[in-house]
């Protein structure tokens, strides 16, 4: 019998057992165990008020969809280099969330066993076992709502400093979470914030009432971030102005983003790249700075293309 056969499977069916299961990995230092979650952990979302009685309005419904677009992100991230597209179609049915509406009521839950017993499978591999598990662990205390939520309001407890302690332990392991970290925070903001009328919301065990929602939102109103968009994508279409081109590009999980392209910056030889990628639908390095809303990108604008 192989030692991987008999290695040590560890089961987590609680956030408790998360927090206990992290530690476990982050001490010791040859663990090759094996991460395996069972019934937990689930994405619990509870709204109250008077448009939420078994009823989810587009807007909301639209944050819940932008939820698996980040897992599959982090999907990408941690098993296909960084590239949700490499994702292969049989792998996607594993993926899935599939919601549960509860009867007279906006109580929607998502059951992510699925997902992350499907990423530990996808990524146990001999000698990055003790990452893996650690990676999963963290990843599960962010999709519950274990971590992200409790900074999102100042009325809100926050996490214990020991726990603090093992989530700094866990980054310095595996730096690429703390990304996941801070876009799963920015998710869950939204999501409150597109439930503005709610008399109350909760997330995983963290509630917030109506003057906290309010509050939130009014801060996500109007937020705007300068971003960088750095990969190949398919250009989609090309438009002559006097000045300028405009193209339309395809970047991740499908989402388009129209950019300028300054005839002042760029020769023929650029523009002949992206005309090919248009009529052979092949992809073209670009780098575009853009203008991120909350919902989608604005004033982009090509800062290189490459072959």
């Amino acid at each position: 019998m192989t030692n991987n056969s008999l290695r040590e499977s560890l089961l987590i069916a609680s956030e408790s057992d998360a927090w206990r299961v992290l530690a476990q990995l982050l001490d010791d230092s040859n663990s090759i165990s094996h991460v395996e979650f069972d019934q937990w952990p689930f994405f619990d979302l509870v709204v109250k008020g008077d448009r939420y009685s078994s009823t989810i309005p587009a807007f909301l419904l639209g944050k819940l969809a932008r939820l698996q677009r980040e897992l599959n992100t982090g999907y990408g991230k941690f098993v296909h280099d960084g590239d949700a597209r490499n994702i292969k179609k049989y792998e996607k049915g594993s993926l899935e969330l599939v919601y549960e509406v509860k009867k007279s009521s906006t109580e929607i839950k998502a059951d992510l066993t699925g997902f992350l017993n499907k990423m530990g499978e996808a990524l146990s591999k001999p000698g990055t076992q003790k990452v893996a598990g650690i990676t999963l662990c963290v990843l599960a205390l962010i999709v519950s709502g274990s971590i992200t939520t409790s900074t999102i309001s100042n009325n809100n407890v926050n996490i214990e400093i020991e726990k603090l302690h093992l989530l700094q332990k866990a980054l310095e392991v595996a730096p690429s979470l703390k990304d996941s970290t801070k876009e799963f925070q920015e998710l869950f903001k939204e999501i409150i914030s597109s439930a503005s009328d709610a008399k109350s919301l909760s997330i995983g065990k963290q509630k917030f009432n109506e003057g906290e929602i309010a509050q939130l939102s009014e801060k996500s109103r109007g937020r705007t971030e300068k971003v960088e968009l750095s990969g190949a994508y398919q250009v989609m279409s090309v438009r002559w102005y006097r000045n300028h081109y405009l193209i339309e590009v395809k970047i991740e999980n499908d989402e388009t983003v129209r950019a300028r392209v300054l005839h002042k910056e760029f020769g023929p030889e650029s523009i002949d790249i992206l005309m090919k990628s248009l009529t052979t639908h092949q992809a073209v390095k670009l780098s575009l700075v853009a203008t991120k809303h909350e919902d989608g990108y604005a004033n982009a604008r090509v800062v290189s293309i490459n072959t």
